[in-house]
């Protein structure tokens, strides 16, 4: 499974959603320091990632489908 890969497609959704759509940039420079702006208030605030598939969960799982 390609848990990371949905956390870069999330972060990128993200900014296109707060930092591209709302308004157009007049320049490349003007663009990449929103980007940059955002990427900061990002890392001024981060959150840890909590998963919510346990091994519990995935032993689980495995037996479901070895009963299949």
């Amino acid at each position: 499974h390609a848990s990371w890969l949905n956390q870069v497609e999330i972060y990128f959704g993200l900014v296109q959603r707060k930092v591209l759509t709302p308004a157009a940039a007049t320049g490349l420079d003007l663009l990449a320091r929103r980007i940059m702006g955002f990427e900061g208030q990002c890392r001024c605030r981060p959150k840890p990632f909590r998963w919510k598939f346990t091994s519990k969960d995935f032993r689980v799982r495995l037996s479901e489908l070895a009963a299949a």
